[in-house]
This record gives structure tokens, sequence and C-alpha cells, in this order.
């Protein structure tokens, strides 16, 4: 029994330390003349108090205007998420309510994506806050016409007290598992709120 739990412990250490590893093979690639142009994709239902901030963080991205497309899709809000988006000045944004016969935040990116210009969807949630260069960032990789599907952090906002303390470490340390895999090429999962792909890919799989 003893001999079981030191090798169950021995080899997590192992897997500990290749996805360390993993981890600092990933790097950040800057190529800021490379700008594609990229739909940005977020579907929300009931999100009256974060639409405002999303659309200032939105407006935020240093990326070329013409060469980026938001597109917010309304998945049957009950509260005033839709009259908010519907107000919005900006240029380059799309507003989609989905039918009533459909449901449901993959629905709505598939309906979003098949709407889509960009050549490279970039997805997140609505209750997420992004720096300036986020854009940027998660589109440099893509420099490499074999990467066809790119996953970025997402991190917890400072939390109080223990229990949203404990919470946000142990998403913390899922994220850079997923991370640290990715950089030993043996990609296990990613969270779907910062992730970037090629259109083209999405609609071959479907």
């Amino acid at each position: 029994m003893q001999i079981g739990i030191l090798i169950i412990l021995f080899l997590y250490v192992l897997l500990i330390l290749r996805y360390t590893l993993g981890w600092h093979k990933v790097k950040a690639i800057t190529n800021k003349d490379f700008t594609p142009k990229v739909s940005i994709v977020i579907a929300m239902r009931n999100e009256e108090n974060e639409v405002e901030r999303l659309l200032q963080n939105l407006q935020s991205q240093i990326y070329p205007t013409d060469k980026l497309e938001l597109i917010l899709v309304n998945d049957h809000s009950t509260d005033n998420t839709l009259n908010i988006l519907n107000s919005s000045q900006l240029d380059n944004l799309q507003v989609i309510n989905m039918p009533k016969e459909e449901f449901g935040k993959k629905n709505s990116i598939k309906n979003a994506i098949e709407l889509a210009s960009g050549d490279i969807i970039l997805a997140s949630d609505a209750d997420c806050s992004f720096n300036p260069k986020w854009v940027q960032t998660m589109v440099n990789y893509f420099t490499d016409e074999n990467i066809k599907l790119v996953s970025g952090p997402v991190a917890y906002h400072k939390q109080k007290g223990i229990f949203l303390s404990l919470q946000a470490l142990e998403f913390s340390s899922l994220i850079g598992s997923g991370a640290g895999a990715i950089g030993v090429n043996n990609a296990i999962f990613c969270n779907g709120a910062n992730m970037a792909y090629r259109k083209e890919i999405f609609l071959e799989v479907n």
C-alpha cells in the first residue's frame, strides 16, 4: 500500500516537473507588422453589469480598427443587455440576437463565426477584462502557418477571503498545467475564455 502511494507521488512529481519545463518553453512572439483580420466573438446572457466595461475594454485594443471585428451575441437576455449593446457607437461592432429556437453558448459561437469576416477567431467571455495588447499578442502566434489554435492564460481578479483565494489558486494551477502541457506538445485542455483559432479550421471540424 505504502509503495503504491510512493509510486503515485513520484509520478505526480515527475508530471509537475514536466509541465514546469513546458511552461518555460512557451515563448512570446512579437510581430506588430502581422495584422490579419480578426473577429472577436463573445456570447452573453444577462450581462448588463458587464457590457459597458467590456465594450470599453475592446475599444482600447491596440490593433488596426479596420482589421478588427467585434461580434457580440445576445443569448435571450431578459435584462438590459441588448439595449446597451444596441446603443453602442462602435463602428466595428456587430450585435446578433439568437433565434427563439436556439439557445446556449455553443450555438451562439457557431452563429457568430458563420457571419465573421475575420481569418482569425478570438473567443472570450463577457465578464473578462483584457490588456490593450491582448489581440495583437494572441494573433502574433499565427505568423506560423502551421499553428491553427492558440490558448491564452486566464486569471481571477484578486480575491478576498480564504475560500475565494483557494479557488483562484486552484484555477491558476489548472491554467498553468494546461500551458505546461502545451509546452511539451501534449495539450490536454485550455480555457475557452481566451482562445483563438483559424476560422477555416472551425468550419472544417464544425
